[in-house]
C-alpha cells in the first residue's frame, strides 16, 4: 500500500513493503525522497513508532522540518494499518 507517491508536488514515494514478516515488528516501511530514493531507506515498524514518539523523523535521508507534517501523518497511517492487520487499536 501507497502512503505518499513520486509527482506534482509530491517528493515522497512511502509504502509498505509487502516482504514476507513474521510479525507485527518485523512490518517495514519505505521512505523513499527524490533525492536520496538511491539509498531505498526502510524502517521497520518499532523504529516508525519510535519516530513518532520523539517527533523526530532526522534520520529519513531527504527529511527537512518543513516535512515534519507529511510524514508524521504518513507514518501514523502506516502504524493503524499494520495494528488493524493485527487485530489492535493504534496506540
Amino acid at each position: 500500500m501507497a502512503y505518499r507517491r513520486y509527482g506534482g508536488k509530491g517528493d515522497w514515494y512511502i509504502y509498505w513493503e509487502t516482504s514476507p514478516a513474521k510479525s507485527k515488528e518485523d512490518k517495514r516501511l519505505a521512505v523513499w525522497h527524490v533525492d536520496h530514493r538511491a539509498f531505498e531507506p526502510n524502517f521497520s515498524y518499532r523504529e516508525i513508532k519510535d519516530m513518532l514518539g520523539a517527533n523526530d523523523f532526522g534520520r529519513v535521508p531527504g527529511y527537512s522540518t518543513r516535512e515534519t507534517d507529511n510524514l508524521r501523518q504518513a507514518f501514523q497511517e502506516f502504524v493503524a494499518d499494520v495494528d488493524a492487520e493485527y487485530g489492535q487499536r493504534a496506540s
